[in-house]
């Protein structure tokens, strides 16, 4: 077995299940990911997104239907029967189809497709990608340069589209010079030299809040 992938499966189970709460009130919080949505790299699963998210706002009722390794080709199929109404749909999606070569451009339209579907089940939409995968030291040299130019592209024009189709997109790319998953892999990076550790997560958590924020708050005044 390759060792980076024994040492993912390692960082799955200490994260399994995924973080979900009950809450206290009516705000509903649906997350739809991949292994990023799911935890894996933190040390706890209340240490991923999800839990930081629930450890922040205690009221929010979370669900959680995060897989490791899913595509955004597979959760549009996923959602082919989807029924189900929320606040908000947090989707952590898009990295997995990068990784296996898939065009930017033909990732943005397959999440597009998705956020269309979803529009009618929740007041807010909320896209948020991992940022540049080309950071993770897992790679190197010219397949460090690849990803990072996939990643790139990505953002600009999954920022383009947010704008265009009245979704949230948070942007996590940040170039390598300035990346602290590159400056300081070791702290932000998981043992698998992949997915984020909890201080990694902790920081896409504080570029996610203020977006999460203003969803709750237009959450709110829609229902009034």
């Amino acid at each position: 077995m390759n060792f980076n992938l024994f040492k993912t499966l390692y960082l799955i189970a200490r994260v399994t299940p995924s973080y979900e709460q009950e809450g206290s009130n009516s705000k509903s919080l649906l997350i739809l990911g991949d292994s990023t949505g799911y935890g894996t790299g933190a040390s706890r699963s209340r240490e991923s997104v999800a839990g930081l998210i629930g450890a922040t706002y205690p009221d929010l009722s979370i669900t959680n239907i995060s897989y490791n390794g899913r595509t955004a080709t597979e959760l549009r199929n996923y959602l082919k029967n989807f029924s189900g109404t929320y606040d908000i749909i947090l989707l952590q999606i898009g990295s997995n189809d990068l990784l296996q070569g898939v065009r930017a451009e033909a990732v943005v339209a397959e999440i597009e497709s998705i956020v269309t579907k979803l529009q009618t089940h929740a007041k807010r939409i909320i896209v948020m990608t991992g940022g540049n995968i080309g950071s993770a030291r897992r790679f190197k040299s010219g397949k460090a340069t690849a990803y990072t130019a996939a990643s790139r592209e990505y953002d600009t024009l999954m920022s383009k589209s947010a704008k265009e189709r009245n979704f949230d997109f948070v942007s996590l790319f940040v170039e390598p010079e300035r990346d602290p998953f590159v400056l300081k892999t070791y702290i932000y990076t998981s043992c698998d030299a992949l997915h984020p550790t909890s201080v990694g997560y902790a920081l896409w958590f504080k570029t996610l809040q203020p977006v999460l924020e203003q969803a709750l708050k237009t959450s709110a005044a829609t229902a009034s």
